[in-house]
């Protein structure tokens, strides 16, 4: 899921930190194990996405309405429930479908289709939100 090793280790120590801190209640640990890690590393890609943005922000002069669509982007988004808009974040930072479908843990021949709906969604809200 994640670009290097050293992430990885990172998300990985995390994951049995909340082991060791807090014991799932449940019998399938192995599930508890996978999701954590897949939730940790997922808000760890939506954390670098936000720095390598916020480092474009200040590298680059941007007009007021450069300013307006980014803010009227990011409302849209939140709006998204959290699966498509994470499906949208992955797709537009760079990632396969095949790596999409492995982060979250979806059949990869439904990544496509998944996407092209979120991006339908996506669309409706911002033009519904245009006008305001």
């Amino acid at each position: 899921m994640l670009k290097t090793s050293k992430e990885a280790e990172d998300i990985a120590q995390e994951v049995f930190y909340k082991l060791i801190k807090n014991p799932p209640r449940e019998d399938n640990i192995q599930g508890w194990l996978i999701t954590v890690a897949k939730n940790l590393a997922i808000n760890y890609l939506k954390s670098q996405k936000r720095i390598s943005i916020g480092e474009k922000y200040l590298l680059c002069s941007q007009t007021p309405q450069d300013e307006i669509e980014i803010l009227q982007v990011k409302m849209t988004l939140e709006k998204l429930p959290e699966e498509q808009r994470d499906l949208l974040i992955l797709k537009y930072s760079g990632y396969t479908y095949e790596e999409i479908a492995k982060i979250m843990n979806i059949n990869p021949n439904s990544v496509g289709t998944m996407i092209a709906r979120a991006q339908r969604k996506f669309r409706k809200i911002y033009e519904e939100g245009e006008g305001e």
